[in-house]
Order: structure tokens, then C-alpha cells, then sequence
């Protein structure tokens, strides 16, 4: 993989190096999430159009690369499945003081029990003004 699908490529870079080196950069954590799951559809899907279109690809590229291709996407499909590689969505946002950090908290939220409450989101603060 690494040498003819991406090379000089690390695509098996676990989250918390990446987490650590967006967060020295100033960047806030705000989900990380593994889609691995749903990624293996996203590939078979990618599979299957690759064979459907088969005689365009070799025509332009060779028989070699369509045959590259053709075992990465279902083995990486496959991978996923068994839970041998992971794909990981990550949300980010710049740490800084003016960023509204409460915009995805609902007004209104289920509480314990069946009880429904209005939840107000903190006013943002306005940003300070630094000299």
C-alpha cells in the first residue's frame, strides 16, 4: 500500500498521534469518531464501480493499475469488517477565546426519567480585546 496506492503514506496512524499534533497547533478536540464501519460500505461501493468500468480504466491506465486497485478496495474493505484498520472522523475546532463552544447543545433535552426540560445555552461572552 504504501508503496504504490499512497505513497510515502502513513495510513496507519493511530489517533492520539494525530489528536496530539493538531492540538500543539492550536486546535480544540471536539469528537473523534470511528466510521471504520461505515467506510467498508463507502469501499465496496467504490469497488463495485471500479469493476463496472473496467475496459475505461485499462484503456487509460493499464492492466496493472486497474489490478492494484482492484485487491486494495475490497482488502481494505474487509480489514475494516474484522476490525483490523480504522477510520476515524475527527471534529475540530480552533481553540480560541471567542469561539461559541455551546452551539450544538439543543434548548431543549431529555432528563432522567421521561421528564422534558428547557436546557439554555450560556449567552456566548463577547470576545476580549487584548492589547
Amino acid at each position: 500500500m504504501n508503496k504504490y496506492i499512497f505513497p510515502g503514506a502513513d495510513a496507519s496512524l493511530p489517533p492520539a498521534a494525530m489528536l496530539n499534533a493538531m492540538e500543539k497547533a492550536g486546535w480544540e478536540t471536539h469528537t473523534v469518531e470511528n466510521i471504520g464501519v461505515h467506510y467498508t460500505g463507502t469501499l465496496r461501493r467504490w469497488h463495485e464501480n471500479w469493476l463496472s468500468n473496467k475496459a475505461e480504466i485499462v484503456a487509460k491506465y493499464g492492466e496493472r493499475w486497474f489490478r492494484i486497485w482492484n485487491l486494495f478496495l475490497p482488502w481494505s474493505a474487509i480489514i475494516g469488517e474484522q476490525g483490523n484498520a480504522g477510520c476515524f472522523q475527527v471534529v475540530l475546532n480552533k481553540n480560541i477565546d471567542g469561539f461559541d463552544r455551546t452551539r450544538w447543545i439543543g434548548r431543549r433535552g431529555q432528563v432522567i426519567g421521561d421528564r422534558m426540560s428547557v436546557i439554555q445555552a450560556p449567552t456566548p461572552a463577547a470576545p476580549r480585546v487584548r492589547p
